[in-house]
C-alpha cells in the first residue's frame, strides 16, 4: 500500500513507518503496507476484521484459552472463605453484590470470579514529589539541594492517614473465587 516511513527532527529514520491510509504507526513497512488491507486470520484464514490479526471467533477462542490458562494456574479460594471485592468484567464490592448483578440483569452465575487487591489511593512519597520535579528541571538539579524534605514527608504522612478510607481494586489473576452453587439451581 502507500505506507510513510516516519523521521525524527534531526532527520535520521525513527525506524517505524505509518499506514498512508489510517496514519496508525506500525513497526514495520510491510505491517503498515497491510494496515488497511483485508488480512487473514492466521488460525482459520478467514478475513479479519480491519486493524485486527485474528477473526472474531478465532480472537474469542483465544481470549478463552488465555482465562482458562489463568484459572487453572490461580489459586482457588472458596467463596466462604473470601471476603472483598472481586471482578469479572466489572469490579464488584462482594461476591453478594455480584450475585446481586447478575440476578438483576439475568445473567447466568459464573464458576468462579477473580479476587482483587485493594489498594490506597493516597500513598504519595518525597521520592515521588522530587522524581516529578527532577522531570521538569535542569539536568545538574540535584534533589538534596531542596529544602523542607522532612516536613513534607510529614505533611504527606498526615495526607495519607487522612485518606485511607479511599481505596481502588484491582484484579488479582493470581487468585479465583469459587463461588458457591445456589440450592436448586442447574448444574
Amino acid at each position: 500500500m502507500n505506507s510513510i516511513e516516519l523521521f525524527h527532527k534531526s532527520g535520521k529514520s525513527a525506524g517505524v513507518y505509518a499506514c498512508g491510509e489510517c496514519n496508525i504507526v506500525r513497526r514495520t513497512k510491510a505491517e503498515a503496507d497491510q494496515c488497511c488491507s483485508a488480512l487473514l486470520c492466521p488460525a482459520c484464514h478467514a478475513e479479519a476484521p480491519k486493524h485486527r490479526i485474528y477473526c472474531h471467533d478465532c480472537q474469542r477462542r483465544r481470549d478463552r484459552e488465555k482465562e482458562a490458562a489463568r484459572f487453572a494456574a490461580a489459586e482457588k479460594i472458596p467463596e466462604a472463605d473470601y471476603d472483598g471485592p472481586v471482578f469479572h468484567s466489572d469490579f464488584h464490592s462482594d461476591t453478594e453484590d455480584f450475585r446481586d448483578h447478575c440476578e438483576c440483569n439475568d445473567h447466568d452465575i459464573p464458576e468462579y470470579v477473580w479476587a482483587c487487591i485493594v489498594r490506597p489511593v493516597a500513598c504519595l512519597t518525597v521520592g515521588q514529589v522530587i522524581d516529578t520535579l527532577e522531570e521538569g528541571f535542569y539536568e545538574d538539579f540535584n534533589p538534596d539541594d531542596l529544602a523542607g524534605q522532612e516536613a513534607l514527608a510529614t505533611a504527606l504522612d498526615a495526607f495519607n492517614a487522612a485518606n485511607t478510607a479511599h481505596k481502588w481494586w484491582e484484579c488479582d489473576s493470581k487468585k479465583a473465587v469459587i463461588l458457591t452453587k445456589e440450592e436448586g439451581a442447574a448444574s
